[in-house]
């Protein structure tokens, strides 16, 4: 790259500490840059990893949809509307956990100002507790998965085997998902990066799930 204004530029617009992941990759032992490095070929990367988090993103949307739709009618058919507000449900929760959640949901309830929302506090007596399929849209993919952690294996493993899975298997790629997304919602490095949590290794059957849980509702094996 050599217009100095364009290199500026870009400094200014991404800065150096957070571009500078991007070319360590090229340099050496000494400190030194392999031969023929350029701020072009950094520059290239650090687009495509941006390319590269919003492809992910939309991927994980499909699969985090899929799944908390799969979790909140298993839950519902299993136990009700308010399936979620009982701490007898989750018994393998410890009460003061349970409380925690429940809380926090009312306290986003409280907070939301969605029209959904609103409709169901002007509709119904039960605000800030909301049915599960309402509360549900409220939270974060975090919070989705603390549910589905919760839920124990006997709601886990029929939800898993909608997708051919264990539930083992499934809970650890919603957690690695989790985190990923987590990574691409805050705008962190996804390329190069040595994940901090693992996922189990699926089958070749998981990633037929995986991708016909990411494809658009075309999908001719759906």
């Amino acid at each position: 790259m050599r217009n100095r204004a364009t290199l500026i530029s870009r400094l200014r617009a991404v800065g150096y500490y957070r571009l500078c992941a991007y070319w360590h990759p090229f340099k050496q032992p000494d400190d030194t840059f392999t031969d023929g490095t350029t701020l072009e070929q950094v520059w290239e990367r650090y687009t495509f990893d941006r390319q590269l988090r919003l492809a992910v993103m939309d991927a994980i949307e499909r699969v985090e949809v899929a799944v908390r739709t799969s979790l909140i009618h298993t839950l519902a058919m299993q136990h009700g509307a308010f399936v979620h507000l009982e701490a007898k449900n989750f018994p393998t929760v410890p009460a003061e956990k349970h409380k925690r959640f429940v809380e926090e949901l009312r306290e986003d309830a409280h907070k939301s100002s969605e029209v959904f929302v609103e409709h169901f506090k002007s509709t119904y007596d039960e605000f800030p507790d909301l049915p599960i399929w309402v509360a549900t849209e409220l939270m974060t993919f975090g919070k989705v998965f603390t549910l589905f952690r919760m839920s124990g294996k006997y709601i886990q493993n029929p939800i898993a085997a909608r997708y051919s899975l264990s539930g083992k298997v499934l809970f650890s790629w919603l957690q690695t998902l989790n985190y990923v997304r987590n990574l691409c919602a805050h705008h962190a490095r996804l390329w190069n990066r040595e994940l901090a949590i693992r996922p189990m290794i699926p089958s070749e059957t998981f990633v037929g799930t995986l991708r016909c849980l990411s494809a658009t509702s075309e999908c001719s094996r759906c």
